[in-house]
């Protein structure tokens, strides 16, 4: 745990792209595992990345950012931000994106000026989420692929 991640210099990193050849750790490896399991990133997704040279990295696709939440209240799982123009739904998967580690939660509530309210687009509102999430966390919500 102690190690540099990636342990990979820029030279190193450079070279392989050069050579058409992707760069990973075992670790990474040992993660996309529980990624997948847990459904932070598809079989596909991940297929998809082992083909890039340089620096492999096993993140979802097709994410719009929603907002960095900064306000939480009972232990992490209830989250306040401000959207515009992004429609969030009771039921929604969302991941939580924290010092470059993917997670998934799941709306359970959505209030609205203390109303409990099924979707919105727009305003200040607090989330209720299925698990604690860390102050700083990035919001992220797949993006629907027409």
């Amino acid at each position: 745990m102690q190690r540099q991640n990636p342990p990979f210099t820029e030279h190193q990193i450079n070279d392989a792209i050069h050579d058409e050849r992707g760069l990973l750790t075992t670790w990474q490896l040992y993660n996309l595992y529980f990624d997948i399991e847990n459904g932070v990133i598809t079989k596909e997704e991940a297929s998809g990345a082992l083909l890039k040279f340089g620096l492999v990295e096993f993140k979802p696709t097709d994410l719009i950012k929603i907002a960095t939440c900064e306000k939480l209240y009972q232990n992490g799982t209830i989250c306040s931000i401000n959207i515009n123009n992004l429609e969030l739904k009771v039921g929604d998967k969302l991941f939580i994106e924290k010092n470059n580690k993917f997670t998934t939660v799941t709306i359970l509530e959505i209030q609205e000026n203390k109303k409990t309210i099924e979707s919105i687009s727009n305003g200040q509102i607090g989330l209720k989420l299925s698990k604690a999430i860390k102050n700083d966390s990035i919001i992220w919500k797949k993006e629907l692929i027409k």
